[in-house]
Formats: structure tokens, C-alpha cells, sequence
């Protein structure tokens, strides 16, 4: 890759994560787990993505007379540990060029195409099924290149993404510009009935491999391999790839139990959609004191590559959330995946990573210069960075009630 092409790269991880981070308001979701009414018809949704995180599967049981629609923004059945004001949040969106106002744009899915399938199942009911990329679906969405330019289009299949259902039909494309927002920071008048998350490029995988690992001033360096999935899982390795590494700190107590007011969090069988809000405001609200997680020498993703864990001071021991971005050298979404895991560091023993739900074994670390561990790494994929806000929607508002009217949003 030529140097202007590493710099694109470089340039579309940075500006991905600092998009991340813009801002984002609540969307009202009536209710939780996919599973709802409208009109007093039963209505479900499932959104299911295969491990590369490039595959998806939407599957909607319910009435014919609703609209499907597609935000940027993050969603949670469990309203991320029940620590938030609302299950969903969504990203405001920029326009055009930077000096733009940011919308919350909300795209209509239009069903009807391959890879869309509907079939009648009684008079006003059906079943919708779409089985096919991210790429694809996230190409449909109508506020995306026509609006933002294609650059804004490749964001789209990084970020987090809602798939909702709102119990009206025809509901266009939208942009809104200027939102009143609730007193738990939703967007007033405005709930879908039901939504699932989807996490495009997030990565499920075995463990890389720590091949070496040495003390050094304020952290440690070493060597490490990633897994045969995350390489299998890109295109090709083209070469001068790009890793990037972000760590938020959680902690010296293990981030296993169950929730408490002294750890408002778990990462045992947590929902993706909590990792990727905790990774963003681990992040964000940071003091800035975190260790930074430096990859270099990876001119392959098949050989091993250089690490530096360091601070500007002693990093603190205890518990890290480390979230990966990874490209094999391509600038299409297709050559990019996330990946997510915890990390243990201590000055004694140096760094060991551990699966989000996989308790460090912290009696029998090696010792920083010896053979280090062989590193589990069950990586669930979260991109980094955002503020957590406050969001919880008030129960279900009737639609007449919407001081938001489809008719004059901008399509």
C-alpha cells in the first residue's frame, strides 16, 4: 500500500471512531426482546449475523401495515445493565461537509427486493425475511452516499446499527434536524414498537497468541499472532495493514459477577450491545489516564506483530476493555473487522487477555520476560468510543401523540 493509501486508512479509523462519538439521543422502544403488539397484533423481530459479523439474517412475524426502519445507533434489551433511560440510543448524523448541522436520520427499509422475502401468512399478517450481507442492507439505506457521500457509507457498515419496527405503515426516510428531546433525553413524540441490534463487522473468534512479553518503563512490549479466523474472515492480506487499539480502564475487581451499585456492569453473557456502550463510555469519560494499547510492525496479519501496553505513568493493575479495529490493507468495509476483549495488567506479571466472559486465572500468570500465557481471547467484537447518556423511555405514548410528522421530514 503507498503511503497516501495508509494515511486513508489510518484517517477512516480515526474519523470512525470520532463519528462514534458526535452525539446520540434516545429512541423510545415500547417493548423489549423483539417482541410486541401493534394494534393488539402480535409482532416479532429477530436480527442474527454470522461470526465475521458480515452476514445478517432479519426474520419479522406481524401485521402487514407497519414500517421497517434502520437507524445508526446502538440497542440493548437489557438497557445496558438497566443503567440507562432507554433501551435504544441513536447517533446524530453529519450532512454534506463539516460546517452541516447533524440530523438523526431514519431510513425506511424498502422490503419488497431480493434479499427480501415476504410471504402472506393470513389476511393482514406476513412473515418478512432478509438473508444476505451487511453491505447490501446498509447500501439500501437511502440517507446514506445521496446525502453524506460515500465516505459516510462506509461508516455505516462499521458502526452499530437498529433494525426497528414502527406501527404505522409508509413511514418514509427521514432527517431530523431539530428534535425535542424529553426529560430522560428521548426524542419526544417518536417510539418504534420493537428493535434489535446489529453490529456490522463486529468479529467472534479463538484466541491470538502472545508469542513474548517484556517489562519496559511504565508497561510492557511483546509479540502476538492474531487468531486464523479474524485473517480467514478478510479478503486477503494485502500487506502495510492497519491495527488499532483503544483500552478503557474497568477496574482492579473482576468484571464477572453480577451487577452491583459498586460495578454497574457484568461480562458474563452480556449483550453485545452493553460491551459496545461500555467500551464508548469507559472510553469517553475517561480521566485520559489509560494506557494506550500501540501495534506496529504488521505488515502481514499472518505474522506475529509488535505491542506496546504503556502510560504516561505505571498503568494502573487491574482490568481493561480493549477494542481492535483491524484491516488487512483494503479501504472497503469488506477488509475491515472489530474485535473486543479484556485485558489483565499487572506490573509484576505483565498483560494477559481473557474472553468477555472468561475469568482471568490471576494465580497462574507468568511472570513479564518469561513464556507468557497462551492468551484465550474469545473476541466479540465492539467499536470504540461515546459518552454514556441517560436514556430510558417512558412507557408507550399513543402514535396520535407524535409531535414529529413523517410527512414533512426531509426524505
Amino acid at each position: 500500500m503507498n503511503a497516501r493509501k495508509s494515511l486513508a486508512v489510518s484517517a477512516l479509523i480515526a474519523t470512525t471512531v470520532a463519528l462514534s462519538g458526535c452525539a446520540a439521543a434516545g429512541l423510545q422502544v415500547a417493548s423489549l426482546d423483539g417482541v410486541g403488539t401493534c394494534d393488539s397484533v402480535p409482532v416479532t423481530l429477530s436480527v442474527e449475523q454470522n461470526d465475521a459479523g458480515d452476514q445478517v439474517e432479519i426474520n419479522y412475524n406481524g401485521p402487514t401495515d407497519v414500517s421497517f426502519l434502520a437507524y445508526q445507533g446502538v440497542y440493548s434489551d437489557s438497557s445496558f445493565w438497566g443503567s440507562l433511560e432507554t433501551e435504544s440510543f441513536i447517533f446524530n448524523y453529519p450532512l454534506d461537509d463539516d460546517t452541516s448541522p447533524f440530523d438523526y436520520a431514519i431510513n425506511a427499509l424498502d422490503i419488497q427486493p431480493d434479499p427480501w422475502t415476504v410471504t402472506s401468512t393470513g389476511p393482514s399478517t406476513m412473515s418478512v425475511v432478509f438473508d444476505g450481507s451487511v453491505n447490501s442492507l446498509v447500501d439500501s439505506f437511502q440517507y446514506n452516499a445521496a446525502e453524506s457521500g460515500e465516505e459516510l457509507a462506509m461508516f455505516d457498515k462499521l458502526l452499530p446499527v437498529t433494525i426497528a419496527v414502527f406501527c404505522e405503515a409508509d413511514v418514509p426516510s427521514i432527517l431530523v434536524p431539530d428534535v425535542t428531546l424529553d426529560e430522560d433525553g428521548a426524542i419526544d413524540g417518536f417510539e418504534v414498537e420493537i428493535a434489535q441490534g446489529l453490529f456490522p463487522n463486529f468479529m467472534y473468534a479463538d484466541a491470538p497468541t502472545v508469542t513474548r512479553q517484556t517489562a519496559m518503563n511504565h508497561g510492557v512490549r511483546g509479540r502476538m499472532v492474531l487468531p486464523t479466523e479474524i485473517i480467514d474472515a478478510l479478503p486477503e492480506v494485502v500487506g502495510d495493514v492497519q491495527v488499532s487499539a483503544s483500552l478503557a480502564f474497568l477496574g482492579d475487581s473482576a468484571p464477572y459477577g453480577p451487577v452491583t451499585e459498586d460495578q454497574p456492569f457484568s461480562l458474563t453473557d452480556a449483550e453485545l450491545g452493553d460491551i459496545w456502550l461500555l467500551t464508548l463510555e469507559a472510553t469517553f469519560v475517561s480521566d485520559g489516564s489509560s494506557p494506550s494499547f500501540e501495534i506496529t510492525d504488521s505488515g502481514s496479519l499472518a505474522d506475529p506483530m509488535s505491542f506496546e501496553f504503556t502510560g504516561d505513568t505505571e498503568p494502573d493493575d487491574g482490568y481493561y476493555l480493549m477494542m481492535m479495529m483491524i484491516s488487512d490493507g483494503g479501504d472497503t468495509p469488506e477488509h475491515f473487522k472489530i474485535a473486543s476483549s479484556v485485558a489483565y495488567y499487572s506490573s509484576e506479571r505483565g498483560l494477559t487477555l481473557s474472553g468477555l466472559d472468561e475469568p482471568i486465572d490471576l494465580e497462574n500468570l507468568a511472570a513479564t520476560g518469561g513464556d507468557p500465557n497462551v492468551i484465550i481471547w474469545a473476541v466479540l467484537g465492539g467499536l470504540v468510543v461515546l459518552a454514556a447518556v441517560v436514556l430510558r423511555p417512558k412507557r408507550r405514548k399513543a402514535q396520535a401523540e407524535s409531535t414529529i410528522d413523517p410527512s414533512a421530514r426531509k426524505e
